[in-house]
């Protein structure tokens, strides 16, 4: 859904495609991770369109952006399974 109008947007910013990259941070637990997803091009009648251009797709953790939160997290998930 993210990518729906994303050649608009390089139109409207006046931007061209080659000098622009795409990237999405996810925050996980645990296990972070990079991810290089390509481009996605489908067929439509009226020929070969870009679904979306190639991305970084980068998995951090919580520990890595704040310390005091990962603990706070931590305590949090081993007092809800003593319930």
């Amino acid at each position: 859904m993210f990518f729906r109008k994303w050649e608009t947007w390089l139109e409207q910013l006046d931007l061209p495609r080659e000098k622009v990259q795409f990237g999405f941070v996810w925050i996980v637990e645990d296990r972070p991770a990079v991810e290089n997803v390509p481009e996605k091009v489908v067929t439509v009648r009226a020929g070969r369109k870009i679904a979306h251009p190639d991305f970084k797709r980068l998995t951090v953790t919580v520990k890595e952006l704040d310390q005091a939160i990962a603990y706070n997290l931590s305590s949090a998930i081993k007092r809800a399974l003593r319930m």
